[in-house]
């Protein structure tokens, strides 16, 4: 983890394999969608079973949580 950073993981139902990803907007209209398309790549790529969405800042690991719940 960086430091100082926060951390939103989650498993991603129903899809498998490993990799990471940084959030850099936190902009609540803009996790959603990056969650979408994270979800939409894993579907291309079964291999990867792991995503960790970095944020660094407590606003930005919300809408992240948001969009995961959604």
């Amino acid at each position: 983890m960086i430091e100082g950073g926060y951390v939103a993981r989650r498993r991603i139902p129903a899809l498998r394999g490993s990799g990471q990803m940084q959030a850099v907007d936190g902009s609540e209209k803009a996790a959603p969608s990056a969650v979408h398309t994270i979800r939409s790549f894993l579907k291309e790529h079964p291999e990867i079973e792991e995503v960790q969405m970095v944020c660094f800042d407590e606003i930005t690991k919300k809408y992240y949580e948001n969009a995961l719940d959604g």
